[in-house]
């Protein structure tokens, strides 16, 4: 029976600039991706659209058939259901950082310094002291490093609010209605007194006291983003009929595949940064593959390193990712197994931020015709027997290919 296993290096494309005229991918030592490319067919994906540049929820969803417009529900939704909380519906959902901030709420640092360390000894007193305003129940969970979810579940609440764009210099940790409608101003004020609130409760928090004394970030703010109405509960159907499964690590992917029903797995040794143990997440997707017939094993790090703007953590995590396709190719044991090794969207380094650029996808397998690339990585892949294809379209052709 076939098997795919779905490979996305997140945010791994990356673009040349006037400074490098290679990109993380040309530079980094990749013989394993390299091999799979060569072996396989090639190709640029637009996940979405040309001139679009998505987020990976939206990315992840096409190129694992569904069509995201149909699906209202939000980032924020995905998140807390990968966090660990139950959303219902008509719940107002939100992504949430903890973060840095001065006393004027300007925001200094978007992830504490990507802090880590006793951080659900902070989400603690948040949940303990923060879990209503103005009759609504708030339910705060954390996730993975600096990430969290927050829900407000009560009457007269909108998801017609303007959050802060937190990665954006000179933003303020300050929320704005859409319109003047009464449940966007409620919102608005229980969201302000949210962060207010927790400001009070971390600013002066021993942990805090210790990081600034480290020369770190405080992560002395919870700041939600990313916010959403819950609208439906159960995913549009596809018509693969597949039993999928998910390794991951971030919040996002696992609640995403949550809702389209693949099993979920969780791997302690996985960070969602550089140093995550990419070959526990390869022994957890080959033990999966064992009773699935679609595996998604998703590597965050590169984007993170885009994010930073950090050209060597990139092809670090980069070259890890390439030593864990070669213990895979080392230890497949089924006959028909494809690869897609794909990087769902692009994060430059000297942009530090998805945009819209092709990113390279190759398909390997047994019945898979090869095309004359040589090499994973932007410019190779333009050259390959797939063109240029949208995530919409990966699975249909797979199933093409593989007849």
């Amino acid at each position: 029976m076939k098997k795919f296993l779905f490979i996305v290096g997140d945010g791994m494309a990356d673009r040349t600039s006037e400074i490098r005229s290679f990109t993380p991918l040309e530079w980094a030592n990749t013989p394993n991706m390299d091999y799979i490319a060569a072996e396989g067919i090639n190709g640029l994906l637009n996940a979405i659209a040309p001139g679009i540049a998505p987020g990976s929820a939206e990315a992840h969803l096409s190129m694992l058939g569904y069509d995201y417009t149909k699906i209202k529900n939000g980032r924020g939704f995905f998140e807390a259901l990968g966090a660990g909380l139950i959303p219902m519906i008509g719940d107002i959902v939100f992504r949430c950082n903890f973060a840095t901030i001065n006393k004027e709420y300007d925001i200094i640092d978007a992830r504490a310094g990507r802090i880590r360390e006793r951080v659900r000894v902070l989400a603690d007193l948040i949940k303990r002291e923060l879990n209503e305003i103005d009759g609504v129940e708030l339910l705060f969970q954390e996730s993975l490093d600096f990430r969290g979810s927050l829900i407000l579940r009560g009457k007269n609440c909108s998801s017609e609010v303007i959050c802060p764009k937190i990665m954006q210099e000179g933003e303020k940790a300050i929320i704005k209605p859409v319109k003047d409608s009464k449940s966007a101003i409620r919102t608005t004020k229980i969201l302000n007194e949210f962060i207010e609130t927790s400001y009070e409760l971390l600013r002066d928090h021993s942990i805090n006291v210790t990081r600034k004394t480290q020369n770190k970030f405080p992560a002395n703010v919870v700041i939600p983003w990313k916010g959403g109405y819950v609208s439906d509960l159960r995913a549009p159907p596809n018509n693969w009929n597949l039993k999928g499964a998910c390794v991951g690590a971030v919040s996002l992917i696992k609640g995403l595949c949550k809702f389209i029903n693949m099993t979920v797995v969780d791997v302690p040794e996985a960070t969602g940064y550089i140093d995550t143990n990419v070959y526990a997440k390869a022994s957890a997707a080959l033990n999966l593959l064992e009773d699935h017939d679609l595996v998604l094993l998703h590597i965050e790090g590169p984007d993170e390193a885009g994010h930073d703007g950090d050209f060597e953590g990139k092809v670090e995590i980069i070259e890890k990712i390439d030593c864990m396709v070669g213990l895979l190719l080392d230890q497949i044991a089924w006959e028909e197994l494809y690869i897609i090794l794909v990087s769902d969207h692009a994060t430059p380094v000297d942009y530090k931020d998805h945009t819209a650029d092709p990113t390279p996808i190759s398909i390997y397998g047994t019945k898979i015709k090869k095309d004359k690339v040589k090499a994973f990585n932007e410019k190779a892949a333009s050259k390959g027997g797939l063109s240029r294809i949208r995530g919409e379209r990966i699975m249909p052709l797979l199933f093409d290919l593989t007849k």
